[in-house]
C-alpha cells in the first residue's frame, strides 16, 4: 500500500484525499440536513393530525351522541381530503365508520381497539414508518361518546426527504469535480516549482554553495527560493567559519587531554600517598594504643588515680587516631577500587561483640550507654563479611556518639522481609538539619562543629558507610529531626554475594 501510494503523482495525491475529505463532509452535511427536516416535517404533520382531530371531534359529538351514523358518514367523507384514513367507534366501541368502506358499516359486536380508546384521557400520537396515526376519545362534558382514530400519510415527507439527498449528492460532485480542476492546476504549478527547489538543494548538496535557484511565479514560491538563496549563502559563511574553528578545537582537545591525564595522575598519587600514609601510622599506632592499654589496666603494676586520667585520655586520642587512619585507608582503597566485599557464614552475636570491644571505651567516656537488640525473628547466622558490617556498625555508633551529648544509643538486628535485614542505629543527640542531610554521606563534609559534642573526624565515616552498603547489595537512609536525635536504617541481603568497588576517579 505504501509503494502505491509512492507511485502516485502529486495530483493524484492532493485530488483523491480531497474528494474523499468532501465528499465525506457533504454527506455529513446532507444527513444532518435531512434529519433536521425530517424532524421539522414530522413535527409540522404531528401539529397538523392533533388539529384535525380536535376539529372533527368536535363536529362528530353531537352526531354521536344521537347515533345518527348518517351525518357522521357525511362528516368524515367530507373531511377525508386531510387524510386518509379515518374511523369512529360507539361509546360502547363498536366500529360505525370506516372511510375505507363505500358502504355504512353495521357491526354489533365491541371492537379491541375502540374499547382501547373510549377509556382514554388525552390524544395518543403513533408515529408508524409510513403512518402517523392519531387517536382521541370523544367526550360531551363528562360523558364518553366514542372515538376517532385518523392515519396520515408520510408520502410527502419521503418525496421531500428523497429531494433533499439527491440536491447534497449533486453538490458534492460539483465540489469534487471543482476541486479537482483546482488541484490540477495547482499540482502542476507545485510540481514544476518543487522540480526547481530539488535541482537547487541538489547543488547545494553537492558543494556548489554559488548556485541559486530562479522561481518565475508564485510570489510564495519564490519567498521559497529566495530563502534557500539566503540558506546557501549562510552555510558557504558557516562552512569557512567551521573549517576555522574545527583547528581550534582540535588544539584545545589536545590541551584538555594532557590536563585530563594530569588529574587522573595527581588524584592516583594523592590515593597512593595516603594508603602509604596511612599504612605506614596503622601499625605504630596499634601498638601505642596496646601498650596504653596494658598500662590503664595495671598489667605492668598499679598506678596513680592522676596517671590513670591521663591514660584515659591518652587512649581516647590514640583510638581516634587509629580509626582516622583506618577511614583514610579505606577511602584510598575505595577510590583505587582495591576494596573487596568476602562474604562468610557469621554469627550475629560475635559482630555484636566485636562492635562493643572498639567503641565500648569511647561510649564510656562520653557518659553514654549503648543497648543492643536482636529481634526473635532474626536468624543466628547470617552470610556477609565480617569486617565490613562490623565496620558499618561502628562508623553509624561513633557517628552517634559524635551528636550525643547524653543519653542512649540503641543498635537492633531486624528482619526486613524474606531476604532482607535492617541494622538500626538511634540516638538521643540533637539531630540532624535537612540542610545537613542532604551531604552528609558526602566524603570529607562534616555539619558544623558547633552543633556536635564530639567535635573530631575528617567526614569520611558515613561516607565509607554508605560505599559499602550499596557494593553489599543494600540501601542506607536516614530520619532526624533537630533537637530529637537522627536514625540510620541500613537495608542488607541475609546472604551478600561477593563484590568489589569500582574504581572511582
Amino acid at each position: 500500500m505504501t509503494r502505491f501510494w509512492q507511485n502516485w503523482s502529486l495530483f493524484y495525491r492532493l485530488a483523491v484525499p480531497s474528494g474523499i475529505l468532501l465528499f465525506v463532509v457533504v454527506s455529513f452535511l446532507t444527513t444532518l440536513a435531512v434529519i433536521r427536516e425530517q424532524r421539522l416535517l414530522l413535527e409540522n404533520l404531528e401539529r397538523e393530525a392533533v388539529a384535525s382531530i380536535d376539529l372533527l371531534s368536535t363536529t362528530l359529538a353531537q352526531p354521536l351522541l344521537e347515533s345518527n351514523i348518517e351525518q357522521i358518514n357525511l362528516v368524515i367523507k367530507q373531511e377525508s381530503k386531510n387524510w386518509d384514513i379515518g374511523k369512529v367507534f360507539s361509546a360502547d366501541g363498536r366500529l360505525l365508520v370506516d372511510s375505507t368502506a363505500n358502504t355504512p358499516i353495521f357491526i354489533f359486536d365491541p371492537d379491541p381497539e375502540g374499547l382501547a380508546l373510549i377509556n382514554t384521557t388525552e390524544i395518543d400520537l403513533v408515529n408508524e414508518p409510513d403512518f402517523l396515526i392519531v387517536s382521541k376519545a370523544i367526550r360531551i362534558g363528562n360523558q364518553t361518546v366514542g372515538a376517532l382514530v385518523l392515519e396520515f400519510s408520510k408520502a410527502e415527507i419521503a418525496e421531500e426527504l428523497l429531494l433533499v439527498r439527491i440536491q447534497g449528492l449533486a453538490l458534492a460532485v460539483l465540489l469534487i469535480i471543482g476541486s479537482s480542476l483546482i488541484i490540477a492546476r495547482l499540482g502542476q504549478v507545485i510540481s514544476r516549482a518543487v522540480r526547481i527547489l530539488i535541482q537547487a538543494m541538489s547543488e547545494i548538496s553537492a558543494g556548489n554553495l554559488t548556485y541559486r535557484a530562479e522561481m518565475p511565479g508564485i510570489q510564495e514560491l519564490n519567498s521559497v527560493a529566495l530563502s534557500l538563496n539566503k540558506m546557501a549563502i549562510q552555510l558557504e559563511q558557516i562552512t569557512n567559519d567551521l573549517i576555522g574553528r574545527t583547528q581550534e578545537l582540535g588544539e584545545m582537545l589536545v590541551v584538555v587531554d594532557t590536563a585530563r591525564d594530569q588529574a587522573e595522575k595527581a588524584n592516583q598519587a594523592k590515593s597512593d600517598f595516603l594508603a602509604k600514609v596511612s599504612h605506614e601510622l596503622k601499625t605504630p599506632l596499634g601498638g601505642i594504643l596496646g601498650n596504653i592499654e596494658l598500662l590503664y589496666l595495671e598489667s605492668y603494676g598499679p598506678i596513680q588515680a592522676e596517671q590513670k586520667e591521663v591514660l584515659n585520655t591518652v587512649m581516647g586520642s590514640s583510638n581516634y587516631l587509629i580509626e582516622l587512619v583506618r577511614e583514610l585507608l579505606d577511602q584510598a582503597r575505595l577510590e583505587n577500587g582495591e576494596f573487596e566485599i568476602r562474604p562468610e557464614p557469621v554469627l550475629v552475636q560475635n559482630i555484636i561483640d566485636a562492635v562493643d570491644s572498639r567503641v565500648g571505651v569511647l561510649v564510656q567516656l562520653e557518659g553514654l550507654h549503648l543497648e543492643w537488640e536482636i529481634t526473635p525473628d532474626f536468624p543466628k547466622q547470617i552470610i556477609t563479611d565480617y569486617r565490613r558490617l562490623q565496620q558499618i556498625a561502628i562508623n553509624l555508633i561513633n557517628n552517634a556518639i559524635k551528636f550525643t551529648q547524653k543519653g542512649t544509643i540503641r543498635a537492633s538486628f531486624s528482619r526486613h522481609n524474606t531476604d532482607m535485614m535492617l541494622l538500626q542505629v538511634s540516638d538521643t543527640g540533637i539531630g540532624i538539619s535537612p540542610e545537613d542531610q542532604k551531604m552528609i554521606f558526602d566524603p570529607f563534609i562534616q555539619v558544623d562543629a558547633s552543633k556536635t559534642s564530639y567535635k573530631k573526624g575528617v567526614g569520611l565515616g558515613l561516607a565509607i558507610v554508605k560505599q559499602l552498603v550499596e557494593v553489599m547489595g543494600g540501601t542506607i537512609k536516614l530520619e532526624s529531626q533537630l533537637g530529637e536525635g537522627a536514625t540510620f536504617f541500613v537495608y542488607l541481603p541475609l546472604e551478600v554475594t561477593k563484590g568489589k568497588v569500582e574504581k572511582i576517579i
